[in-house]
Parts: structure tokens; C-alpha cells; sequence
């Protein structure tokens, strides 16, 4: 039975009883396809440039030491044992071993070499070691990794940067158990499923996630923001998302027909200037009153709007004054308070009259 047939450009089949002679007698633009399982002992085999092989289900093997050079295309087979140099394309086929001096797309591989110039990508199927021999494009975007993790060698004088591999979503490359970013000169990692911890990095444009993998999202704009209140009478303006600060400690200010900022903290105090309809005030309306001012000016009040038709009174000196006038006063402008005070000079009345607007 013929071991392989050569399909030729012309469009003429010819079977031959061993693999050489077929890939001996073929030539740019013709198929090689294997018709059995062949053991080719430790003879060299050599797809030439332009030849396309086709294994199919059948298995190539060998020795350890057979060479196998393709400068063609190899588009599906077994090849256990041998090594296989790969000048050309791959584009599937299962290997035990591949020395990757050209392109690969496709395929299931024990191990590849890739060494520089050589590119590998698309989805191939990893099931031990990768090993990095030269400055190469390898994309493992689509890769799958057959046992769940996988060795990856570099063999250069530099760090190889992992995220020039673009491993495929939830993998990361470990050394010594821990994540890493750089694979050091010269070292061994373990390519191995990972879950993701992102950190928020920013800038004053754009913002960003990093995890230990290296793996980076997209720069986003700030583009959703905020008010904070800083609970000191300010407010910060942020990112929503990141947290960025775009304006810090802007003192409140009241929006228009509303007694809050617009970081909602209310910096317009009101008081009921009748203290519930009251005519007469007592002194503990006037403590209640002051206890009452030093809460709004703890929180970042800057104007009391006091409310009512007939103000209740308190007699002070001989002299009927209205409660919240004297409250402010004794908070603020009384001989009582000391010069530390902290309170002294806080409330400056309304100068029109005792009862009304006044300002922090």
C-alpha cells in the first residue's frame, strides 16, 4: 500500500510506496498527502518551499534525532518524536516538538520553539512548554493550554515584557508562585489561569486599570463626576470612577432657590425666629439657640435665614431684644467669650436690624 500521494499542479495523482520519494518528487504548487501512518526511522524528510503536506489522521514518526524541515506548508498530520523545523507555515497538525523559524496559526504542540523573526498565533493548543529564543511576534490571544498551565522559557538577555504576548483573558505567567510582568532574562515561568486584581491609575485626563499580570484595560476620558462634601464647609469636585480630583477644597456655595450646595451639603442655615410662636424667651431658648448656630457652623453653614412674622423676645440689660439676635451675639460679639473663642467673629448680623439675614 502506498504510504503517500502527490497531487500535482496539472492536476495529476501519483502514489508512492514511501513519504521521501513523495516529498523527493514534489514541487511548488503540489499536495503531499499521507495515505498511512509512516515511521520514517532517522531519515531527514523535507517539505520544499511551496509544497503544501497534508497528514490528515495519520501519524509521522520517528527517532528523537529525525529531522523533519519543512519550507512549505503543513496543514494537519501527527508527528510524534521527530523534530520538526518549520522555515514555512503551519497551519495545524498535532507536534511533540516544533522549532519555529517561520509562521504557525494553527495547531496542537508539546513544545515550540520560537525563535527570532518567526511569528505564532491564532488558536493553537499549548500542552507544555513554549519557549522564547529570540525577538519573535507571538499573540496567544486564541491560545488554549491543554493542561491548564504551561512552561515558558525565555532565552534572551532581556526581559520579555508578558503582556507582549497577549495572553488570552483569565491566564497570567508566575514565577516562584508569584505574578509577574517581566519574564527575567534568561528565566522560566508558568503560564496559569488567574483571576485579575485591577488597580486605578490616573492622570488629569484619563484613567486606567492595571493588574499585577500586567494585563492593562483601555485609557478611559473622566467623563463622570462628582461632589463631595469634605464635612469642613468645602467640597471636592472627582471623578466618579477613578477618584481623581479635579477641583479640591472649593468652599460651599449655595445653588439658586435651594437652601444646599450643589454637593447637597446645606450651607444655608434656617432657624425659627419665633422659637414656635413664642412671645418670651427663656435662657435655655438662648443656649438652645447658640448650641444650635455652632452646629450649622461646624457643618459649613454660610448664611442663617431666620424665619417668622414676630420674633420672640428676651430682656437683656432693661433692653427686649429678639432671641436669635441675642444668641448671636453671645456666640459670637459678647464681652463673655474670650479673645480664643473660636466662635468670636464667626456671624457678622444683618446691620438693617436685629432679626433677619446674617453671615457666616
Amino acid at each position: 500500500m502506498a504510504e503517500a500521494k502527490v497531487t500535482f499542479s496539472h492536476g495529476e495523482e501519483t502514489y508512492y510506496k514511501s513519504l521521501n520519494k513523495a516529498l523527493d518528487e514534489a514541487s511548488s504548487g503540489d499536495t503531499v498527502t499521507l495515505c498511512r501512518s509512516a515511521d520514517i526511522g532517522n531519515v531527514e524528510h523535507t517539505i520544499t518551499e511551496g509544497v503544501t503536506f497534508v497528514g490528515g489522521e495519520y501519524t509521522v514518526s520517528g527517532t528523537s534525532s529525525t529531522y523533519f524541515e519543512n519550507y512549505g506548508t503543513i496543514v494537519s498530520g501527527k508527528f510524534e518524536s521527530i523534530r520538526i523545523y518549520n522555515v514555512g507555515s503551519v497551519s495545524g497538525g498535532e507536534f511533540s516538538i516544533l522549532y519555529n523559524y517561520g509562521t504557525v496559526t494553527r495547531g496542537k504542540f508539546e513544545t515550540i520553539n520560537c525563535y527570532e523573526g518567526s511569528s505564532l498565533s491564532g488558536p493553537v493548543i499549548l500542552s507544555d512548554v513554549l519557549d522564547y529564543q529570540g525577538s519573535c511576534s507571538i499573540d496567544l490571544s486564541l491560545a488554549v493550554f491543554d493542561r491548564v498551565r504551561g512552561y515558558l522559557y525565555s532565552a534572551i538577555y532581556e526581559s520579555l515584557p508578558i503582556s507582549s504576548l497577549n495572553l488570552p483573558e483569565g491566564y497570567a505567567v508566575t514565577v516562584g508562585g508569584n505574578v509577574v510582568s517581566e519574564l527575567p532574562a534568561l528565566g522560566i515561568g508558568i503560564i496559569e489561569s488567574h483571576s485579575h486584581t485591577f488597580e486605578t491609575f490616573y492622570d488629569s485626563t484619563h484613567h486606567w486599570s492595571v493588574c499585577d499580570c500586567g494585563n492593562t484595560t483601555d485609557k478611559a476620558e473622566h467623563s463622570e463626576f462628582e461632589y463631595t462634601d469634605n464635612g469642613d464647609g468645602t467640597h471636592d469636585y472627582v471623578c466618579s470612577i477613578c477618584r481623581y480630583v479635579a477641583i479640591d477644597n472649593e468652599k460651599h456655595t449655595a445653588v439658586t432657590n435651594s437652601y444646599d450646595c450643589i454637593c447637597e451639603a446645606p450651607v444655608i442655615a434656617v432657624i425659627d425666629g419665633t422659637l414656635g410662636s413664642k412671645a418670651t424667651a427663656t435662657d435655655d431658648d438662648i443656649n438652645a439657640l447658640v448650641n444650635q448656630l455652632k452646629a450649622y457652623i461646624n457643618n459649613g453653614a454660610t448664611t442663617i435665614i431666620v424665619t417668622g412674622e414676630k420674633p420672640a423676645m428676651i430682656e437683656v440689660d432693661g433692653f427686649a431684644i429678639s432671641a436669635i439676635g441675642a444668641a448671636i451675639y453671645s456666640l459670637s460679639g459678647s464681652e463673655i467669650y474670650d479673645e480664643n473663642n473660636p466662635y468670636n467673629g464667626t456671624i457678622d448680623p444683618d446691620p438693617s436690624g436685629r432679626y433677619g439675614n446674617s453671615r457666616l
